[in-house]
């Protein structure tokens, strides 16, 4: 899979897996492989979808809840 091919620690790969966007992120990792975006560069896209993942996770968004605008402006706002 695409993440294996950024990242080696298993204890990164879970965490990157196991929140509400978890399976999408195998996507978007090959997507930036393919668009040529360095590993470095890719890694930190990724420390920060992992952000919005672990706030999607702690405030308990249903996977049946699409994402929104609202959604985002909330974690925008509740980041620190």
């Amino acid at each position: 899979m695409a993440l294996e091919q950024v990242f080696k620690c298993r204890k990164t790969l879970d965490k990157l897996r196991s929140g509400p966007l978890g399976g999408l992120l195998d996507g978007f990792c090959k997507t930036l492989l393919q668009q040529g975006f360095a590993e470095s560069t890719i890694r930190k896209h990724l420390a920060n979808v992992s952000h919005l993942d672990a706030y999607l996770g702690g405030q308990r968004h249903s996977e049946a809840e699409p994402l929104s605008t609202s959604i985002i402006g909330e974690f925008f706002r509740d980041y620190p």
